[in-house]
């Protein structure tokens, strides 16, 4: 089952851990590898040509929409690409009748923004988050489970 992992580019190490998690799971595939992306720019937000930031972003958000599952880890420092691609899969879930989709938060910060509140779920950890994904994913128990 695909899912799009959201973080702050500013935590790679932190991303990393839970895309290296997403891909030993047997039940979830990555739905597009934005560190990858960004190692081969050589940034999260280059200075390059409009047409090619736009070309990036939207991938990213059709990734996200194409995904059943979005896992957002909330960020610990300033960050607004994640956040946009948070709301961009909540607007996704909520243009189709009854939730299409699972979003999950993990981390201290739920309070940080009230767009958070827009998860279905919250996990104080990311690996609470995981854990409760993989089994998500296992028993296709979540909104959206038609998606297989």
């Amino acid at each position: 089952m695909k899912i799009y992992v959201a973080a702050s580019s500013r935590e790679m190490d932190r991303a990393s851990v839970a895309f290296e998690l997403v891909k030993a799971c047997p039940d979830l595939e990555l739905a597009h590898d934005w560190i990858a992306q960004i190692k081969a720019v050589g940034a999260a937000n280059p200075p390059a040509a409009n047409y090619l930031r736009r070309q990036w972003a939207l991938k990213d958000l059709e990734a996200v929409k194409a995904a059943p599952i979005f896992w957002f880890l909330l960020p610990t420092t300033e960050t607004v690409g994640a956040w946009c691609e948070l709301t961009a899969a909540a607007v996704f879930d909520m243009s189709q009748r009854g939730p299409k989709r699972l979003i999950v938060t993990s981390g201290n910060d739920s309070m940080r923004s009230i767009f958070s509140a827009l998860a279905h779920r919250h996990y104080q950890t990311d690996s609470e988050a995981f854990s409760a994904l993989k089994i998500y994913a296992a028993r296709l128990d979540f909104p959206g489970s038609s998606h297989r």
